[in-house]
């Protein structure tokens, strides 16, 4: 995921050794490659990957040292936003732990701010069930024209158009990892992909779930509530014990779908920013 990424550059990563060895290492994302068709270069920003210390003593000084030099070399490219660990397609972590009081506290020192703050969460399979009251939506949503479906290949043209260019880049991925069209679940109106939701990814693990939207215009049907139940289905018929997704809204409608289908919260993750 590091070395092979299309924007990775061996200029961007810096390491500090001392007589214990490698003791922290950052590296900084310039996107010089689009990451999928109709995607954009992000001229004004620029993504610190990856940022460690082996002590977290060390901050202050190595750590303070690596940013410096991450900085650096981001201005060789003009006037940028650094954004800490959020890079698409390829992050770590989408953000740092709130737990991680320390790291957050040094970016700040650093001149960098909060943004905003995303969820990771997690469901246990093995205790959910199947739902009448959800399979009695998706006939009354059939009725109205919604065909729900896994992926077929009279579908894939209006996938990649219907999604944003980051997400066409793991559904091209997931697709042709091993072809395996059972692990996207399509919701179809008008012979039209109207929402989409995935799991799985070849570079994580099975039981990694999304992408996952509805189309602006058809949401409050509980169109996303059914694509979620499905998905979750379908990996749990693969003996798969738990789903988690790493990045989500920290509020709103579709964090509430999660919650209510019997999603937890495992971390809070915090973005921080630097002009």
């Amino acid at each position: 995921n590091i070395l092979f990424d299309v924007n990775f550059s061996k200029d961007g990563f810096f390491v500090a050794e001392d007589e214990r060895g490698i003791v922290g290492f950052s590296e900084v994302i310039i996107r010089r490659i689009a990451v999928s068709a109709g995607g954009s270069l992000d001229t004004d920003k620029a993504y610190l990957r990856m940022f460690a210390v082996k002590d977290s003593r060390d901050l202050s000084s190595i750590g303070r040292e690596l940013i410096l030099r991450a900085e650096e070399y981001v201005r060789g490219f003009g006037d940028r936003r650094i954004i800490v660990f959020d890079y698409t397609p390829d992050y770590i972590v989408c953000g740092i732990s709130e737990s991680r009081g320390d790291y957050i506290e040094f970016f700040k020192s650093m001149g960098f701010s909060e943004g905003k703050r995303r969820r990771s969460i997690r469901i246990n399979l093995d205790s959910f069930e199947r739902s009448p009251e959800i399979e009695s939506l998706i006939a009354e949503r059939e009725a109205e024209g919604f065909v729900f479906s896994h992926l077929e290949n009279e579908y894939i043209l209006s996938l990649l158009g219907y999604a944003p260019p980051g997400w066409t880049h793991r559904y091209r991925r997931l697709a042709l990892a091993n072809m395996d069209y059972e692990k996207f679940n399509l919701i179809i109106y008008g012979g039209e992909v109207v929402g989409c939701a995935v799991f799985g990814d070849p570079n994580s693990i099975e039981e990694r779930f999304g992408p996952y939207s509805v189309s602006e215009s058809f949401r409050g049907r509980g169109l996303g509530k059914i694509l979620l139940y499905r998905t979750l289905m379908d990996m749990k018929s693969r003996g798969l014990h738990y789903a988690y997704a790493s990045s989500t809204p920290i509020s709103g409608a579709a964090y509430g779908v999660y919650e209510k289908l019997g999603f937890y919260t495992t971390d809070i993750f915090v973005s921080l920013i630097k002009e």
